[in-house]
């Protein structure tokens, strides 16, 4: 829950919490959108067949759905932030499974696992924690700030991944690219939650001043 003042866009938009916290949301998109369209042929160059590739990325679907239902039955009272922490802590370990041991089908199971567990809580995520770090009363509009960034990077991501297999089509460079991408992200959400706590402080004393200042006035 939001435990200070409801901020306004404006606010948001200076708030490095703000920036920090879309550049995360914008690196998962990237991710996510490269692979929901080269998912299948990447994994067949780690030499497995194309019926159980299609059969194991069946599985993010059903996954996906899953970890909406664990978030909702097992995180309800636990707060947006540390749901988040989880939520981009899955995606690097799944793509350390498949980087390292991509040749098994056990690592592509559980990367499909974990890719879809991920994918499917951070849908929530997304709408919690806006609200959770700068309020409710502009919710809206900063939620929709916030989607801009992440937009760009669901256009661009298919595009780079596909320059990258054509520059290099072995696996092991583009999902060591995906990795310190998926890294990358997991810090600038860390960042992005304890930036958040920290400006928040500052907002209400902020807040406490005006209020104080009106009333010698008054």
């Amino acid at each position: 829950m939001h435990g200070g003042p409801d901020f306004t866009l404006r606010q948001a938009l200076r708030h490095p919490a703000f920036w920090t916290l879309a550049f995360a949301f914008s690196a998962n998109s990237f991710i996510f959108s490269a692979l929901s369209v080269h998912l299948i042929p990447i994994l067949q160059r780690f030499g497995h067949s194309a019926s159980e590739v299609v059969f194991m990325a069946a599985l993010i679907g059903p996954m996906q759905v899953a970890g909406r239902i664990g978030e909702m039955m097992f995180a309800r009272r636990s707060r947006p932030q540390t749901v988040g922490k989880i939520t981009f802590g899955i995606l690097p370990g799944a793509l350390l499974a498949l980087l390292f041991f991509g040749q098994h089908m056990a690592a592509v199971a559980l990367f499909c696992i974990l890719y879809g567990l991920s994918n499917g809580i951070l849908t929530i995520v997304r709408g919690t924690i806006p609200q959770a770090m700068f309020g409710t009363r502009n919710y809206g509009a900063i939620s929709g700030a916030l989607s801009g960034p992440s937009l760009i990077s669901k256009a661009a991501g298919p595009l780079a991944i596909a320059a990258v297999v054509q520059f290099d089509p072995t696996p092991a460079l583009l999902f060591g690219l995906l990795l310190a991408c998926a890294l990358t992200s997991l810090l600038f959400y860390l960042k992005a939650i304890r930036s958040g706590a920290t400006g928040n402080e500052a907002v209400v004393q902020h807040a406490g001043s005006v209020q104080v200042s009106n009333k010698g006035l008054d």
